[in-house]
Protein backbone atom coordinates (compact mmCIF):
# COMPACT_ATOMS: atom_id res chain seq x y z
CA UNK A 1 0.00 0.00 0.00
CA UNK A 2 2.35 2.64 -1.29
CA UNK A 3 -0.18 5.44 -0.85
CA UNK A 4 -0.73 4.65 2.85
CA UNK A 5 -0.30 7.62 5.17
CA UNK A 6 1.67 5.43 7.58
CA UNK A 7 4.42 4.83 5.02
CA UNK A 8 6.08 8.09 6.11
CA UNK A 9 6.34 7.05 9.77
CA UNK A 10 8.43 4.52 11.73
CA UNK A 11 6.85 1.07 11.96
CA UNK A 12 6.93 0.93 15.75
CA UNK A 13 4.55 3.90 15.92
CA UNK A 14 1.62 1.57 15.29
CA UNK A 15 2.14 -0.56 18.40
CA UNK A 16 1.02 0.69 21.85
CA UNK A 17 3.54 -1.48 23.66
CA UNK A 18 6.24 0.64 22.01
CA UNK A 19 5.03 4.01 23.25
CA UNK A 20 1.76 3.77 25.10
CA UNK A 21 -1.58 5.36 24.45
CA UNK A 22 -0.24 8.72 23.23
CA UNK A 23 1.57 7.01 20.37
CA UNK A 24 -1.50 4.94 19.55
CA UNK A 25 -3.72 8.04 19.53
CA UNK A 26 -1.30 9.77 17.15
CA UNK A 27 -1.40 6.69 14.93
CA UNK A 28 -5.21 6.74 14.96
CA UNK A 29 -5.24 10.38 13.83
CA UNK A 30 -2.91 9.54 10.95
CA UNK A 31 -5.11 6.61 9.96
CA UNK A 32 -8.15 8.90 9.82
CA UNK A 33 -6.53 10.81 6.94
CA UNK A 34 -5.32 7.76 5.05
CA UNK A 35 -6.70 7.05 1.56
CA UNK A 36 -6.31 3.29 2.07
CA UNK A 37 -7.72 3.09 5.60
CA UNK A 38 -10.54 0.70 4.70
CA UNK A 39 -8.28 -1.58 2.65
CA UNK A 40 -5.79 -1.64 5.54
CA UNK A 41 -8.49 -2.55 8.03
CA UNK A 42 -9.84 -5.25 5.73
CA UNK A 43 -6.33 -6.67 5.34
CA UNK A 44 -5.95 -6.87 9.12
CA UNK A 45 -9.34 -8.51 9.53
CA UNK A 46 -8.75 -11.00 6.73
CA UNK A 47 -5.32 -11.94 8.08
CA UNK A 48 -6.26 -11.90 11.76
CA UNK A 49 -3.49 -9.40 12.58
CA UNK A 50 -2.98 -9.81 16.34
CA UNK A 51 -1.10 -6.59 17.13
CA UNK A 52 -0.90 -2.92 16.33
CA UNK A 53 -3.05 -0.27 14.71
CA UNK A 54 -4.49 -1.25 11.34
CA UNK A 55 -7.02 0.90 9.50
CA UNK A 56 -7.46 3.05 12.58
CA UNK A 57 -8.47 0.12 14.80
CA UNK A 58 -6.62 -1.52 17.66
CA UNK A 59 -6.36 -5.29 18.00
CA UNK A 60 -9.15 -5.20 20.60
CA UNK A 61 -11.41 -3.22 18.27
CA UNK A 62 -10.69 -5.60 15.39
CA UNK A 63 -11.50 -8.55 17.61
CA UNK A 64 -14.87 -6.95 18.40
CA UNK A 65 -15.53 -6.35 14.70
CA UNK A 66 -14.79 -10.01 13.91
CA UNK A 67 -17.00 -11.14 16.80
CA UNK A 68 -19.88 -8.91 15.67
CA UNK A 69 -19.56 -10.16 12.10
CA UNK A 70 -19.56 -13.76 13.30
CA UNK A 71 -22.71 -13.10 15.37
CA UNK A 72 -24.42 -11.36 12.45
CA UNK A 73 -23.72 -14.34 10.18
CA UNK A 74 -24.90 -16.76 12.85
CA UNK A 75 -28.17 -14.86 13.23
CA UNK A 76 -28.72 -14.69 9.48
CA UNK A 77 -28.16 -18.43 9.20
CA UNK A 78 -30.62 -19.09 12.03
CA UNK A 79 -33.21 -16.86 10.34
CA UNK A 80 -32.81 -18.68 7.00
CA UNK A 81 -33.14 -22.05 8.70
CA UNK A 82 -36.29 -20.91 10.52
CA UNK A 83 -37.93 -19.84 7.22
Amino acid sequence: MDSAACAEYPGDMWFAENGGTDRLENARRICETCPVQQACLQHALNNNEPHGMWGGKTSRQRKAIRHNEHERRRQLKAQREAS
